[in-house]
């Protein structure tokens, strides 16, 4: 079974290439992680290695909760609670890259 990812960029090319280069990969963190795989072999065949990294875990809009909890009042809303204590929104993985050598 393959998974679909989004389409990652290109790695930066020609003479004028950035030093440090900054990837976000969207996705709960598994996912995010797999995509940064990926993109990290990608990225060293150019001469960018990581040297930071950060995941930050999904929220659910602030207006989203105020509605759910103001429907789950009249009990409407509790199965949409219910669901956003189970179902975490997907966050991202920032990755730093550092140019380290010129292929």
């Amino acid at each position: 079974m393959t998974s679909s990812h989004p389409p990652l960029p290109p790695a930066p090319t020609g003479p004028d290439r950035p030093t440090i280069l900054a990837r976000i990969y969207p996705g709960i963190h598994e996912a995010a992680v797999e995509l940064f795989q990926m993109d990290a072999e990608l990225l060293a065949d150019q001469g960018y290695l990581p040297v930071g990294q950060s995941y930050a875990d999904g929220r659910w809009r602030t207006s989203v909760v105020i509605l759910v909890i103001l429907a789950s009042a009249v009990v409407i809303g509790l199965p949409f609670l219910a669901y956003m204590i189970v179902v975490r929104p997907p966050g991202s993985l920032a990755v730093t890259y550092e140019l380290t050598r010129r292929p």
